[in-house]
């Protein structure tokens, strides 16, 4: 489908901030910089008789390469999404990292506005090990039927929060298309709510509001935890070099 704009339209775009894309690059070059010391260093010890020192560090260095192609996923994503709001369409430039749990495939669609029924949200939240994570889930449901899950604004509940997504959602409301929250939903909270995560089904029942809160609460406290590891990861990394 054509994409291009026509010469006397006015659109509104839409793209994730790019501080954020910078703070991901950054993470992943901290990440991988760090996983080469962890593995270097089990190397070390190993060759020097600590062999059980040694392989703790190197399977270590293993479960941060799992964050690692999340960190990547997420770069991915926040680099190549883009929504432009026409007069009376939208384009749509979603790539498949648009959604850290959802398998999708790349979209890039000119869609009419007359032919979006209303927008869904929900809050998707991930538990595992007595932590939590919690994403904005934002999709399209069109008449004919079918939804576009349009993307997720991620971190939800924390310091880390942003709401790219929601400002796009904002703008199509703006426009007389009706917005309808789905609560809160619970998929399989994978490893450590990192990876191998399941999300719920989009048309699945959302979980009651004592659980709800419960879920909310552990995000929030999650959250605090990767704020102070991150700045762990940061000492550490910044000790390394200055040796």
């Amino acid at each position: 489908m054509d994409l291009t704009q026509p010469a006397s339209e006015t659109q509104t775009v839409f793209t994730a901030p790019r501080h954020l894309w910078w703070l991901s690059v950054i993470t992943l070059g901290l990440l991988a910089l760090l996983i080469i010391l962890l593995v270097g260093l089990g190397v070390g010890l190993i060759m020097t008789s600590y062999l059980t020192s040694g392989l703790i560090l190197i399977v270590l260095g293993a479960l941060l390469v799992v964050i690692l192609r999340q960190v990547m996923r997420n770069t991915r994503g926040l680099g190549r999404w883009r929504v432009a709001l026409g007069d009376d369409h939208v384009k749509l430039y979603l790539p498949a990292a648009r959604s850290l749990t959802h398998r999708l495939n790349p979209l890039a669609l000119d869609l009419p506005l007359s032919e979006i029924e209303s927008i869904e949200t929900r809050l998707e939240t991930y538990r595992s090990f007595g932590m939590a994570n919690m994403n904005r889930g934002f999709a399209l449901r069109l008449r004919e039927g079918g939804v576009i899950l349009l993307g997720e604004d991620r971190a939800q509940g924390t310091g880390m929060a942003h709401g790219h997504v929601a400002a796009a959602v904002s703008a199509l409301v703006d426009r007389g298309i009706s917005l309808r929250d789905l609560g809160m939903s619970e998929g399989g909270g994978g490893l450590l709510g990192v990876a191998f995560m399941r999300p719920a089904d989009w048309d699945a029942p959302a979980v009651d509001d004592a659980r709800a809160a419960m879920l909310g609460r552990r995000a929030r406290r999650t959250g605090a935890i990767a704020t102070g590891a991150a700045i762990v990861v940061l000492i550490v990394v910044a000790w390394q070099i200055l040796l």
